[in-house]
């Protein structure tokens, strides 16, 4: 209407200020600026119509683009964002934006376990087999004792450490071999936790067979558990030395899971890579 009413002046005898003063007793705002007016009037004459015309240019492809990277995460969700954006043929930034914002998707890092042989399977399903039969009931699991020691280093050696700097400065880092580090040892039952224990050293056969000999069964013994319950522990070097199989077999008759276990009443070897 207002574009209208400035092309209708010559006709009308209106001025500009009259045009403006009109369209601000109609609309009850501020009327546009006079260059608006006149744009406003060269275009619904021309055109039909006071709004913009039609922009020329590429189309958006913002959905395409995201159901491809949809697509590809699909296929091999592993693959790293910079082979993605290649095959792609999209900058990794749009790709990043694509895959935070549209899809909802965040990185995670995997949790490495070990690999696992054929060999390593069969004696898993055969040690879980026995250790079921043997433990069948909730009485029978709460007796036994799982236990494993753990390295507890001074520094860690895997921290992300970065350099910041305008150039290369070729920055090296020494690690030092066999940080100082000390060995812990703990056990624990469906009602107590024993330890921890810290070994005075390393854990070889002579350190692990005398603290099970002594501190271990003195533990046991206070808590009245000695003469009930089962210790398990993995199938460690020291742990396979025959003192310490001895021990175990003095202290704990029948009555220990792990490697070399007694035959009576049946061998209870703790399961390969577990």
């Amino acid at each position: 209407m207002a574009s209208v009413w400035v092309h209708e002046r010559q006709h009308t005898g209106q001025t500009m200020s009259q045009v403006m003063a009109a369209f601000r007793e109609r609309f009850n705002k501020a009327p546009p600026r006079r260059a608006t007016l006149l744009d406003w009037e060269k275009r619904a004459f021309a055109l039909g119509s006071v709004k913009d015309r039609l922009r020329s240019g590429r189309k958006t492809t913002r959905l395409e683009t995201c159901a491809a990277v949809a697509a590809t995460i699909e296929r091999s969700p592993v693959k790293s964002t910079r082979k993605r954006s290649s095959e792609l043929g999209v900058p990794r930034s749009t790709m990043r934006d694509h895959m935070k914002k549209g899809l909802n998707v965040r990185p995670y890092r995997p949790t490495f376990v070990n690999e696992l042989s054929d060999d390593d399977m069969d004696r898993r399903y055969e040690s879980c087999r026995a250790l079921l039969d043997t433990f069948s009931n909730a009485v029978s699991r709460s007796k036994v004792l799982f236990s494993d020691e753990c390295a507890i280093y001074r520094s860690a050696r895997d921290i992300n450490v970065v350099f910041w700097s305008k150039e290369n400065p070729n920055f090296t880092l020494e690690l030092e071999h066999n940080p100082p580090h000390v060995m812990i040892w703990a056990g624990m039952t469906s009602d107590y936790l024993i330890g921890p224990y810290f070994f005075d050293g390393p854990v070889n056969a002579a350190s692990y067979s005398a603290t099970l000999g002594t501190w271990l069964i003195s533990q046991l013994r206070d808590r009245e558990l000695l003469d009930d319950v089962w210790l398990q522990h993995d199938g460690a070097l020291a742990h396979f030395a025959l003192s310490v199989r001895d021990v175990l077999n003095e202290h704990f008759p029948g009555r220990w899971v792990g490697r070399g276990s007694p035959t009576s009443p049946a061998p209870l070897p703790w399961p390969p890579q577990s």
